[in-house]
């Protein structure tokens, strides 16, 4: 029981960091779409540990390191991250995890490609990849997986890509509104799509000295969001998150609350790449 609880453990672990850290980077290219300006293409780099609230468990503790690095390109947004973890158990041995994910969404948020390679222990233990679009926005959809198995998944109306997603969030913070719930592929596990409804709360000071000098006077949110499997029979959420997102499309600190424990994801460098000229008009 104790392994399987662990394997279940793992598996979430593994899907919930790759996504957000994918959620993360297409809010970039997600205010981009909208036009906005004083937007960041930047390197972050995230320390992760055991959130020190969390409720008693058989996790004694976690130590690792999430690194995103942005492009801006033409025809849209690319990506390069690699997350890095060791999980520690309070009755034996934990484990290590390494995940590297690639990802290209296309600037009319139609097509979105996906590759996901992670390691456990050095050993190679799973590849996601593929391709989906959606025949225009709002309509049906399609997700192709060509790892680990050729399958097609369809996309009920309404699916909409990260990118899109993290405009929403943006656009519905901006006008006051506290609400939000979308269907959103993220390609991070074959469970996807997910229900994710997302809690705003009130607009927050600006001039945290603890942040880095490109976010610290920039307007910003706390948001909480809830994800749920689409045909969830009970009610609660799979998995939530809590993070600060700044309006030029950096998050900020992060907690993972997985209902047993939490994991705190903690932002330690941010650095400005540059952007594509092409892009920048």
């Amino acid at each position: 029981m104790l392994t399987l609880h662990l394997q279940t453990l793992r598996a979430r672990l593994i899907a919930r960091l790759i996504a957000i850290g994918l959620m993360v980077f297409l809010s970039v290219a997600a205010s981009a779409q909208s036009g906005a300006a004083g937007l960041l293409s930047h390197r972050a780099v995230y320390g992760l540990s055991k959130h020190i609230g969390s409720p008693s468990s058989d996790i004694a503790g976690v130590n690792g390191r999430l690194e995103i690095t942005f492009e801006v390109a033409c025809d849209g947004w690319r990506m390069e991250q690699y997350i890095g973890f060791r999980l520690y158990h309070s009755d034996g041995p934990g484990f290590e995890h390494v995940a590297h994910l690639s990802g290209w969404e296309s600037t009319n948020g139609a097509d979105f490609w996906f590759s996901t390679r992670s390691y456990q222990d050095r050993e190679l233990a799973e590849e996601l990849g593929g391709v989906a679009r959606l025949d225009e926005p709002g309509a049906r959809g399609e997700s192709r997986f060509a790892k680990p198995d050729k399958q097609v998944v369809p996309l009920p109306a309404g699916t909409i890509f990260p990118a899109k997603h993290l405009a929403e969030l943006i656009a519905t913070a901006k006008a006051g509104k506290q609400h939000l719930t979308r269907t959103v592929f993220d390609g991070s596990t074959l469970d996807s799509p997910y229900e994710i409804t997302a809690f705003i709360g009130a607009e927050r000071n600006r001039g945290d000295e603890n942040t880095p000098p490109f976010v610290s006077e920039k307007r910003s949110w706390s948001f909480r969001l809830a994800y749920f499997k689409q045909a969830a029979i009970q009610p609660s959420p799979e998995f939530e998150l809590s993070a600060i997102l700044y309006e030029n499309g950096v998050a900020g600190d992060m907690i993972y609350d997985y209902g047993d424990f939490s994991i705190d994801v903690t932002l330690r460098e941010l650095e400005i790449l540059p952007v594509q000229e092409c892009a920048a008009k």
